[in-house]
C-alpha cells in the first residue's frame, strides 16, 4: 500500500491525535496492556485504510451486495464442512467459502 502524500483531513487528524494520545497513555509501564496496544494498532491501520487516500482506495470504496443465492451457497458450504476440525476460528479459509458462493475476496 502506498499512501498519497497529502495532509490528513481535519476529521482524520482528530482521530489520529486520539490514537497518538492513547499510545502515549498505553506505553507507560503502569498502564501497559499488550491486548490494548494490539487493538490500537489495528485501529490505527484501519483509520489509514479507510480515511486516507492510497493506491487501494478504489477497492475500499466499492460496495458489493451479496445475493440471497450466494449467501445460501456460502452457508451450505460452511455447514457441509462443519465436521472438519475447528482448532481455528473457522476451519476453512474465507477464500474457500467465497469461491464456493461465487464471491471474490480482496
Amino acid at each position: 500500500m502506498v499512501l498519497e502524500h497529502n495532509p490528513f483531513s481535519p476529521e482524520l487528524k482528530e482521530y489520529w491525535d486520539r490514537v497518538v494520545w492513547s499510545f502515549d497513555a498505553l506505553l507507560k509501564p503502569d498502564t501497559s496492556s499488550e491486548i490494548a496496544i494490539r487493538n490500537l494498532i489495528d485501529y490505527a491501520i484501519t483509520l489509514m485504510l479507510v480515511m486516507h487516500p492510497h493506491n487501494y482506495s478504489d477497492h475500499f470504496g466499492r460496495r458489493e451486495t451479496l445475493s440471497e443465492k450466494n449467501v445460501q451457497k456460502a452457508l451450505a458450504y460452511i455447514e457441509s464442512n462443519s465436521h472438519l476440525p475447528s482448532h481455528r476460528p473457522m476451519s476453512q479459509p474465507i477464500s474457500d467459502v467465497a469461491r464456493s458462493s461465487s464471491q471474490r475476496v480482496l
